[in-house]
């Protein structure tokens, strides 16, 4: 089973992600998808959005010295092949993913949405959807205050 964490803005996702990255859990945090945050997963949804966002953490990683690959589609792909492995890998185990962009770079595509939800049940067979929203009134407060 996969528990898919989908941060939207302002809830503490950035926490959440390191304390499921630093705490030996009986949930294993997915590697495959990105090693802070499921970010290869949330391209996945390949819309303008997701492609526009893999362009400029290129170009981050190109500034601070980092090899990357170039090519989106083949990140991509690879990502599912690597995602596959890993779950092969560890038959036994339930998984959790984490990533706020999934929020962000699905852009309401339903298509998107049902192209991701039928590769995840194939792969784990079963998956949970954990969404935490904030009241506005709070997340104008700390929109603004950051």
């Amino acid at each position: 089973m996969l528990y898919l964490h989908i941060g939207t803005p302002k809830t503490g996702t950035s926490s959440i992600q390191k304390f499921l990255r630093d705490h030996d859990l009986p949930h294993r945090y997915l590697r495959s998808t990105g090693q802070k945050t499921a970010w290869k997963l949330a391209i996945s949804s390949e819309t303008e959005s997701a492609r526009a966002r893999f362009a400029r953490r290129r170009d981050f990683e190109r500034r601070e010295g980092i090899a990357a690959d170039d090519d989106f589609d083949r990140v991509v792909s690879n990502m599912w092949d690597d995602l596959a492995a890993e779950v092969a890998a560890n038959p036994e185990r339930d998984f959790i993913a984490s990533s706020e962009c999934i929020w962000t770079d699905f852009e309401h595509d339903e298509d998107a949405m049902e192209r991701l939800r039928e590769r995840l049940v194939a792969l784990f067979g079963a998956v949970g959807i954990i969404v935490y929203f904030r009241d506005q009134p709070s997340f104008v407060k700390s929109y603004y205050g950051q």
